[in-house]
């Protein structure tokens, strides 16, 4: 019976809106490939993410939320830890240092420090009683989004940094 609560509760409106929005993305990139008249490789590789993604997702919806709450400085740290390693470590793709290539694929680790940080900022949140209009909120969630902000500076990746600070105004 609580499968069946955990069922109800399910957020079906969230999860059908991702996957609407993320099948209009994989067929504008199909389109793409198909008006440049090849094969549609960036396609074939939206599919495998999306496959790869499906399962993720749905393995993350089955742990409880617990779990995440005493994770999340880990998850955190291992963010940090990308964002260095990539400096060094990194691929070079259109000026901006910003990624690493594993069999094909390249992954940009400033996606998993946005994930990171939505549960690292929640974590903080939480341990401040959501006193939002304390100056320790508002300094210590500064340090918290300002760590990796520097380190995507450093790729250089504008855009992405931005992101991150309108995430913190948010």
């Amino acid at each position: 019976m609580n499968k069946f609560r955990k069922l109800r509760s399910f957020d079906w409106v969230f999860t059908a809106t991702t996957f609407l929005l993320v099948s209009i993305g994989i067929v504008a990139v199909y389109s793409v490939d198909v008006a440049q008249g090849g094969e549609s490789i960036f396609g074939k590789k939206q599919l495998i993410a999306l496959a790869l993604g499906t399962v993720f997702f749905i393995a993350a919806s089955f742990l409880a939320h617990t779990l995440y709450r005493a994770t999340a400085t880990w998850w955190y740290v291992l963010a940090l830890i990308l964002l260095a390693a990539v400096l060094f470590f990194g691929v070079t793709i259109r000026g901006t240092r910003g990624w690493f290539q594993v069999a094909g694929f390249s992954f940009q680790p400033v996606e998993f420090v946005k994930v990171a940080l939505v549960l690292s900022f929640a974590q903080f949140a939480s341990r401040q009683r959501r006193n939002f209009k304390s100056a320790s909120f508002l300094f210590g969630s500064a340090l918290v989004i300002a760590l990796p902000m520097l380190l995507i500076f450093f790729q250089p990746d504008l855009g992405s940094a931005v992101l991150l600070g309108l995430f913190w105004l948010g």
